[in-house]
């Protein structure tokens, strides 16, 4: 597995990343405006990580719930304070008086930095509510055997959150390893890794081809530890010491920082005023987050070329797509 992301609406429309799951037939969405995505891609998301719900951020939710409504699967949406609110608003401006073909479930995590507010609705049900337990917030918003997704709430006037989303450990199987031990490929190799991943049952013995094999034996004749890949997104943040805090820790050693950068630094009033960054504060965080990749995004249709933004954050942080 691998993650790939892209930009949804180009540098310069709503600032939305699809970030796929390479192998898994699932991606996430990270905010969702106004966005290019054919149905096979809409199809695929499991997860929509909500920064906040200004138009330009959440238009679009309409779009993947039509895509997914026949798909038997749970979409789940991550969010500030209101998400639940804002989710079933837009669920109630439709009828749903014929649903017994439809398959799609709806959860939403509401996340308030104490608690995790979470409601259940299945389209089978006319889409009715049911609320689930509260759990305790820890920032984390998705923990499962493939991926670790964050969340850090910033301010912008309103709180608008930013996410990371980074690859579980990951192996792979040394060249000519299992030649070297007479070995045949098979499901083994999954369960392996799986081990390997959690750094659990160390000392448990597997059998393979009548032989016995303990886990740490095999992982360290088999397996070669690669480093996963790591995804971050910042929008619609004002550049403060407290965002600058949060945002170098969530993006940290990030492989890809798609980051908002509507304004030129001459323009710097304008952005304080409505919350949001320069080129050269966001080429900044960039730099102290120590990323490999910064990808620029949500440029304000204000300047009619983008070369000079660019050059902005260039200034800051030289690796720039």
């Amino acid at each position: 597995m691998a993650l790939h992301a892209s930009l949804c609406a180009g540098k310069k429309g709503d600032p939305i990343v699809y970030v796929e799951l390479v192998g898994k037939k699932r991606a996430l969405l990270f905010d969702c405006g106004e966005f290019h995505l054919e149905g096979a891609q809409l199809r695929k998301i499991t997860d929509i990580c909500v920064s906040h719900t200004h138009m330009d951020h959440f238009v679009g939710f309409d779009r993947i719930v039509r895509a997914s409504l026949v798909d038997d699967k749970i979409l789940t949406i991550h969010g500030p304070k209101g998400i639940i609110k804002n989710v079933r608003g837009k669920i109630a401006g439709y009828t749903w008086n014929i649903t017994d073909k439809l398959l799609l479930k709806i959860q939403v995590k509401e996340y308030d930095g104490t608690t995790i507010q979470t409601v259940f609705m299945d389209s089978k049900n006319q889409f009715k509510v049911k609320k689930l337990p509260i759990r305790k917030d820890k920032g984390i918003v998705i923990d499962d055997d493939d991926i670790q997704a964050r969340y850090v709430s910033c301010y912008h006037k309103i709180r608008s959150y930013s996410y990371s989303v980074k690859e579980k450990l990951f192996f792979n199987v040394k060249k000519d390893a299992l030649s070297k031990l007479d070995l045949q490929p098979g499901p083994w190799l999954a369960d392996l890794k799986k081990y390997a991943q959690k750094n659990a049952y160390n000392n448990r013995e597997m059998i393979i081809d009548g032989q016995k094999y303990t886990v740490t034996f095999l992982k360290e004749a088999l397996l070669m530890q690669k480093k996963g890949t790591k995804v971050s997104f910042v929008v619609d943040v004002l550049f403060c010491d407290e965002n600058r805090e949060k945002i170098t820790k969530l993006a940290e050693n990030s492989s890809y920082f798609f980051c908002e950068t509507p304004f030129l630094e001459k323009d710097i009033d304008r952005a304080t005023e409505t919350c949001h960054l320069t080129a050269k504060q966001a080429g900044i965080l960039a730099r102290e987050a120590g990323v490999t990749l910064f990808i620029p995004m949500h440029i304000s249709k204000r300047y009619k070329e983008v070369e000079p933004i660019l050059e902005e954050a260039k200034a800051e942080f030289a690796n720039i797509k």
